[in-house]
This record gives C-alpha cells, sequence and structure tokens, in this order.
C-alpha cells in the first residue's frame, strides 16, 4: 500500500489525492486530518443535484461520513479504478461494473 501524503494547500496540510488508491486512503485518515468535518450545502459551489446526492439525510450539510460513503459507492460501481483518476468528464458503459 502506498503511503499517505499531505501536501500543502493554501496553508493547511491536506491529502493529495493523484490516484485511485489515494481516494481510498481517506478511509483510514484520522478526522484530526480533516480540514473540516462538515460543512454547510449553500456554501458550496456546486451542482446542487450532486449536493442532494452526497446529502442524502437532507440535514443540510455534507459531513465526513458522507463523503466516505461516496467514495465506497464510487468504488463499487466502477469496473476498473485507474478511470478515477482520468481527469475526464467522460463515463463510458464499459467503465461501470454490471454485477
Amino acid at each position: 500500500m502506498k503511503p499517505i501524503v499531505f501536501q500543502n494547500y493554501g496553508g493547511i496540510h491536506q491529502l493529495r489525492i493523484e490516484s485511485a488508491e489515494d481516494l481510498a486512503c481517506i478511509h483510514d485518515l484520522h478526522p484530526a486530518h480533516w480540514a473540516a468535518t462538515s460543512v454547510q450545502v449553500e456554501s458550496l459551489q456546486c451542482d446542487p443535484v450532486f449536493l442532494e446526492y452526497l446529502n442524502q439525510d437532507g440535514s443540510g450539510t455534507i459531513r465526513a461520513e458522507h463523503l466516505r460513503a461516496a467514495v465506497r459507492w464510487i468504488f463499487r460501481m466502477m469496473a476498473k479504478d485507474d478511470r478515477l483518476a482520468a481527469s475526464s468528464d467522460v463515463l463510458c458503459l464499459a467503465d461501470l461494473d454490471t454485477s
């Protein structure tokens, strides 16, 4: 397993995510290493439909647990983990695990 790498982003050391393996590391990341453990949905500039999927309990906040659940879900749905780091906005049907 690759070591967890932190990088200084704007004065805060955060997990550097460059690959699917890096993304999988968030499950091992202690809560003290998160910049924030929750954020108000209205403070994010993002697709509101996407935010609804993340905030499934309707609390108006996205918590670390929501992100961990989303990462578990995407790893279950993808046929190949390497597509997660492809830097593409295109998702082919062949990229999905149909089992």
